[in-house]
């Protein structure tokens, strides 16, 4: 949130020393007061830098449709974020594991059993076979429509 410090104020964009180890949530962030977590402008500013803004978000904007969009769009991860009921939504699923075969683990049951959204998911990550279930690990075509060398390059 430092970028946005000169257009929204640098009281919202507080960084800390932390280091950031592989987690999506970067605890060099100290995330932005109350008021600007609903702030439609500042938030999408910040999603469109960086998807995973959307942990900051307000909960009503983790539910708005567009805005799960465009953040699963810079960052798959950020499905984790949303709110559940777009997290069973076909299509942010299916954007959010373009962008990162791994966020298939953050979707709807239903949707982790879809065929489309599964190949999608490995297409893009070999790893994301490990959150399927187990009917569509097993599925041999699934592998290689997925362009995986399940047993040789898999996880």
């Amino acid at each position: 949130f430092a970028a946005l410090a000169p257009r929204f104020g640098a009281a919202a964009c507080e960084v800390s020393a932390a280091p950031a180890i592989g987690d999506i949530r970067d605890p060099k962030v100290s995330p932005p007061p109350e008021a600007l977590r609903a702030d439609v402008r500042f938030m999408l500013e910040a999603v469109r830098r960086d998807g995973s803004a959307l942990q900051y978000a307000s909960e009503d904007l983790r539910r708005d449709r567009s805005f799960v969009l465009e953040a699963v769009r810079r960052n798959g991860q950020a499905l984790q974020f949303a709110a559940p009921e777009l997290r069973r939504d076909r299509a942010i699923v299916l954007e959010a594991v373009r962008n990162s075969g791994l966020a298939v683990q953050f979707a709807s049951d239903d949707l982790r059993a879809d065929r489309e959204v599964a190949l999608e998911a490995i297409r893009e990550s070999g790893w994301a076979m490990q959150f399927l279930p187990p009917e569509l690990q097993q599925d041999r075509t699934l592998h290689e429509d997925g362009g995986m060398g399940w047993t040789t390059g898999g996880y």
